[in-house]
């Protein structure tokens, strides 16, 4: 293989060198130097609004000795007095190695990377929706059916029923399962892609350190989430794409792939514009000869115009889509200081950026540093919208989960524009020297490692996942509440009380929902009515509030206003069984049967356990004159429990219709027996004292 020239210095103009750094490589350095300060600074001071790097605040003071190790090397790589041949040989012939053997490098790099995965197996759950799901997943036959990633929820349940039962353990098992193996397919194509958006030995070594140099690499460390699954296939559907973008050919593979990605997470429609460009050119240009350049901007134009109405529309009369977005300047109630152009926004931002690209700033200083431009081809456009919608995705959109800006379902957001900063790179044939390579990889594995321990320790963890529900305070009740339950369950009583005492303070509206609830119970209706409608002023998007006031009208037989009260409730909190068990016995003191039947379905899909929901089912059956149906319900209830209230209940309304006094008196009589816990015995023995002589 051919040597690269060595760049000669002359001796003349030292005021272009400085000990063999380049002044075009100062920016770059600056860049890693940079990232290093504020890793350090971050931890030193200690600043929780950098929690996208501030990753040695939690971890044992030996971290730092490795930090310090490592800060040296990279400085005496950039003072090495001048380039060395025989490292830039090797270094060279790796990346030839790494990118020019065929597929076998990548699968054994995506091997080893399974084996790191597995062996870094996190051990707590707490940057998404992880102990969530597990519990869904693990509650037997039902679990919750999101619309937004439901074939992801469907793998994870395939992958669990090879396990055995449905239980907590084969949910976590079936995650983890899910979560690595994606980590192996997701390694594979990163390298894949880089490949082909890189020909430079060097800075195909560089980007590829730059893309698996992420704390992105966490979703794949045996993550209880569904966006690892998300990763395999939008990173798939890429690298299809820019096959198609380059050869014309396997549109068939890159729709497939694409229909994949959005069955994972319908996030993955921000790359909709970059395909459908993608295919205007491709197939309408090349291959039938058309003019699309003209008509393609107006088909973009009256697209963009049709979005943009049909999203002011939904903002403005749905509070479901509403509670989405975030607003412009002035953030809601429960957190005002958070909106898209908040400083405290733009801050998450910056820490995601980093969190997922810790070489981002050596990687925008390669981009713009060369003032040639790069060309603008299909593979360049398509890369500029995917990143467009990414970052627009980024920006606009305010996670239920707020806590570190719901960094796994962001992270996927800052690939397209990383890519389409690496493609740029390497159409410009920047120049990158050896030790530049050297020093982002050890800056790149420093950074991300130091994110990755943090989360594959119990006690780090569980700091960590402190210090940002502090950060955020009021953002996010159900982070919290998480964290509180995690304590309990390990039997930490002491945490789990001082996390629920700090956890009141940020939530001191908690208790005036617990006191209209007792005044509810006590008949005082109009006090209720006070005191949900000062809850609503506080948080219009908080789903219980709503369900009280709900409530309440039903109990004053205000039948329309509870149920539209319900039903705001059920757009915000949208899995929730007894809201809707709710709103369904309300739908049945309407009179409204079809609709009851048809909401306790629903809730049943998903949950088949909750008795009252199959009670509701049973009499919305019964009232629409289905009294086989309501039996074959009270029998399900009495394969759970052979003694089941509930099942004797509906049995005995069924005789009273059939006008069997006989089975309605026995049934009436069981539930006596076994129904004294139940807040309705009282009103049922007297209504039905008649059947007794």
């Amino acid at each position: 293989m051919a040597v690269p020239p060595v760049e000669l210095i002359d001796p003349s103009n030292q005021t272009t060198h400085i000990r063999g750094m380049s002044e075009r490589h100062y920016s770059v350095w600056a860049g890693l130097f940079i990232t290093l300060a504020l890793a350090g600074f971050a931890a030193f001071a200690p600043l929780p609004a950098m929690w996208g790097i501030n990753h040695l605040l939690f971890l044992p003071h030996a971290m730092w000795v490795v930090f310090g190790a490592v800060t040296f090397v990279v400085i005496l790589l950039a003072a090495w007095p001048r380039p060395n041949t025989a490292l830039d040989s090797s270094i060279d012939s790796l990346s030839h190695g790494l990118f020019e053997r065929g597929v076998w490098p990548r699968l054994a790099m995506a091997a080893g990377f399974t084996v790191m995965f597995w062996l870094l197996r996190t051990p707590t759950h707490f940057l998404g929706d992880g102990y969530t799901l597990i519990a869904s997943m693990g509650k037997g036959d039902s679990y919750i059916i999101k619309w937004t990633e439901s074939g992801t929820i469907l793998l994870i349940r395939v992958v669990q029923s090879l396990l055995g039962d449905y239980t907590r353990e084969t949910s976590l098992a079936a995650f983890q399962i899910v979560s690595i193996m994606s980590g192996a397919v997701v390694v594979h194509n990163l390298m894949a892609i880089i490949g082909r958006l890189v020909s430079d030995n060097r800075l195909r070594l560089f980007a590829l350190i730059a893309v698996i140099g992420s704390g992105s690499m966490l979703l794949f460390c045996g993550y209880a989430e569904y966006y690892p699954a998300l990763w395999a296939t939008a990173t798939t559907f890429i690298l299809l794409s820019l096959r198609y973008a380059r050869t014309g050919r396997g549109l068939t593979w890159v729709a497939a792939s694409f229909v994949l990605t959005c069955l994972a997470h319908l996030q993955s429609l921000v790359f909709l514009p970059g395909l459908a460009y993608l295919i205007a050119q491709v197939e309408l240009r090349q291959k039938w000869h058309m003019q699309v350049g003209r008509t393609l901007t107006i088909i973009a134009v009256a697209g963009a115009a049709l979005a943009g109405a049909t999203f002011f529309y939904m903002y403005s009369t749905r509070i479901e889509f509403e509670a989405i977005f975030l607003p412009l300047f002035t953030g809601r109630s429960r957190s005002p200081e958070y909106a898209i152009f908040s400083l405290k926004h733009l801050l998450d931002i910056l820490n995601q950026i980093i969190l997922i690209c810790p070489l981002i700033l050596p990687v925008i200083a390669l981009a713009v540093h060369n003032t040639k431009k790069a060309t603008l081809d299909p593979v360049h456009t398509a890369l500029a919208l995917f990143a467009s919608g990414s970052v627009l995705f980024l920006f606009v959109i305010d996670p239920v989960i707020g806590l570190g800006r719901d960094w796994d379902l962001m992270s996927l957001t800052i690939l397209p524009p990383m890519l389409f900063l690496l493609y740029r790179i390497g159409q410009i044939k920047a120049d990158i020297p050896t030790r530049v390579v050297l020093a982002s990889g050890l800056v790149g594995v420093l950074v991300t490692g130091l994110f990755l321990a943090v989360n594959v320790g119990a006690a780090s963890s569980e700091s960590r996942m402190h210090e940002l529900l502090r950060y955020y305070g009021a953002k996010n009740r159900s982070g919290w509440v998480i964290l509180a339950n995690y304590h309990l369950e390990n039997g930490h009583t002491d945490q789990w009380r001082e996390i629920g005492k700090e956890r009141d303070s940020y939530f001191p509206e908690d208790q005036k929902l617990v006191d209209a609830y007792e005044l509810l119970a006590r008949g005082q209706y109009e006090q209720v009515l006070a005191i949900s409608r000062e809850l609503i002023t506080i948080d219009p998007y908080r789903g219980d509030y709503y369900q009280i006031l709900g409530n309440v009208w039903g109990k004053l037989k205000r039948y329309d206003s509870a149920e539209t009260n319900y039903r705001t409730a059920i757009k915000l909190i949208p899995y929730a069984p007894m809201l809707k068990n709710e709103l369904g016995q309300l739908l049945l003191n309407e009179g409204k049967f079809s609709d009851a039947v048809n909401l306790f379905k629903q809730v049943r899909s998903f949950d088949h356990s909750i008795v009252v929901v199959a009670e509701g089912l049973a009499l919305g059956y019964y009232f629409l004159g289905f009294s086989d149906s309501a039996a074959a319900i009270a029998d399900t209830l009495f394969m759970a429990d052979r003694n089941s209230p509930g099942g004797h209940l509906i049995y005995m309304i069924v005789a009273i219709r059939d006008d069997d006094q006989q089975a309605a008196r026995f049934h009436y009589e069981q539930f006596l027996l076994y129904g004294k816990s139940r807040s309705d015995w009282s009103p049922i023995k007297e209504h039905y004292r008649y059947l007794v002589p």
